[in-house]
């Protein structure tokens, strides 16, 4: 399981759609552990979620899980990262990555 100093599991200050990656709910929580919120009325996302909040190198990251996407579920991570390279090494989500702003996928 990852190890990381946990961050308030919310969209961070200057968020930025990072990148994406496809897993299971379950190998979401192998991965993660539990969710650190969950998803509530005052929300206003398009379906049910699931929160994880993180610090990466003095930056929050927020990863929100959607359960049901036309694609599958699908991890989405926010922050105002610009090392998306280092973002994703420290998740250890290279293999999975199904989305990033600087490269075609």
């Amino acid at each position: 399981m990852i190890q990381l100093d946990k961050a308030p599991p919310y969209y961070p200050s200057g968020h930025r759609d990072c990148l994406a990656f496809k897993l299971s709910h379950g190998d979401m929580v192998r991965r993660f552990g539990e969710a650190h919120r969950r998803m509530d009325a005052e929300d206003g996302e398009p379906g049910p979620c699931e929160y994880w909040g993180y610090r990466v190198d003095d930056h929050d990251v927020l990863i929100v899980f959607h359960f049901a996407i036309p694609d599958g579920p699908e991890a989405i991570v926010e922050s105002a990262m610009t090392d998306i390279d280092r973002l994703i090494d420290v998740l250890d989500v290279r293999e999975i990555v199904s989305w990033r702003p600087d490269a075609a996928m």
